[in-house]
């Protein structure tokens, strides 16, 4: 069968305007980011004694980031965020993306013991015991970790 070559024309035609109208653009309606471009890695200095700053999450185009401030009392506790490199930096600044789950481990430096975290959404009016703690943060929240003396069991609140 002979196509007339004014026929191939129209057919080419309707093939490149049936191509333009469809797009492999991923761009998400209302010109957001893509979440797999977002930055979830982590980032900081958390030299000993130096108060240490991390981004675990919040990339894109929101802006929109909560600050977890976890206060080292004295620096007598060894903290790490997220499985970071324990630090005894304070205080510890982190900005995440809103619900960002955060994971918080704490040990207590050569001549102390481990005290509580103080601050969490899960210990409500007591001190939360647990070294590795779990915290979505839903706002800007401070957190207090404790490691005190044998013979002073506690720390000040924040």
């Amino acid at each position: 069968m002979l196509i007339s070559p004014r026929r191939l024309a129209l057919a080419s035609f309707s093939c490149l305007l049936a191509a333009s109208c469809s797009s492999s653009d991923s761009t998400p309606a209302g010109g957001g980011s893509d979440a797999s471009n977002q930055d979830t890695g982590s980032s900081g200095d958390a030299g000993s004694g130096d108060s240490s700053s991390t981004d675990t999450g919040g990339g894109g185009d929101t802006g929109a980031t909560f600050r977890l401030t976890i206060d080292n009392y004295l620096s007598w506790c060894s903290v790490s965020v997220d499985g970071g490199t324990p630090t005894t930096a304070t205080p510890i600044t982190v900005d995440v993306a809103p619900n960002a789950v955060v994971h918080l481990h704490a040990d207590p430096v050569a001549g102390f013991i481990w005290g509580y975290w103080y601050g969490t959404p899960t210990d409500g009016a007591t001190k939360d015991t647990q070294t590795s703690q779990t915290v979505t943060v839903t706002k800007d929240m401070k957190i207090q970790a404790c490691c005190p003396t044998q013979a002073s069991p506690t720390c000040p609140p924040p």
